[in-house]
């Protein structure tokens, strides 16, 4: 009954614009200034929208996971995401992937983390991107969009945010929302009544729900 209910939500779809392989190291005691030896550090792919589709996943939703991902970084990024399970689906990037590291005092019970703040999108890279989202969004199956985490830099959220959803929503204005450069028009006249569609998660008005997290 309980999956049946899941399958019936639709797939949860995420939307990862600036992922990163997030490496985990223990230490038995931090002290400003000083050498630890450590040992290797736990290695997953991470930002707050894999997480969502990696919790989700779990928990038996059906999920998909879009996200950029290049250079040595992005393929390790890629390879650990492909053993997680998590259906997925990612952007090839010119760009090295970024990387969050969290340092764990086991003793002192306290955990820091340094984030790098990534690279930006090409333009290129922001359409195949938007691209991804329109094609996961066709069809019957999508029921929620989640975009979550930080944005690439030179990117401001509110621009990028109403982008998203200009080029998935029917009938959303085009001429209120700046483009990416180089970009194609928005989509929206092609698309059909029965397609999903995004909107602010607090007036939905459509099948899928779009909500925008920001954060590392």
């Amino acid at each position: 009954m309980k999956q049946a209910m899941k399958q019936a939500m639709g797939r949860i779809i995420t939307v990862t614009p600036n992922p990163a392989v997030d490496l985990s190291y223990h230490v038995a005691g931090i002290t400003p200034g000083a050498s630890h030896r450590v040992a290797a550090p736990l290695s997953r792919a991470g930002g707050k929208g894999l997480n969502v589709a990696r919790v989700a996943h779990q928990l038996g939703h059906p999920v998909l996971a879009l996200a950029p991902s290049g250079g040595t970084a992005g393929a390790e990024f890629a390879a650990e995401l492909r053993s997680s399970g998590v259906p997925h689906r990612l952007i090839p990037v010119a760009a090295e992937t970024r990387r969050s590291i969290a340092f764990v005092d086991t003793v002192g019970g306290e955990t820091s983390i340094f984030n790098e703040e990534g690279s930006p999108l090409q333009p290129s890279e922001w359409q195949a991107l938007a691209a991804a989202v329109v094609d996961a969004l066709d069809g019957q199956s999508a029921g929620v969009l989640v975009g979550s985490g930080s944005l690439p830099p030179a990117r401001r959220p509110t621009s990028t945010r109403r982008w998203c959803v200009s080029r998935t929503t029917p009938g959303f204005p085009p001429s209120s929302i700046p483009p990416v450069p180089g970009s194609s028009p928005p989509h929206g006249p092609g698309r059909t009544s029965s397609s999903p569609t995004i909107t602010n998660s607090s007036k939905q008005r459509g099948k899928a729900a779009w909500t925008l997290q920001q954060g590392d």
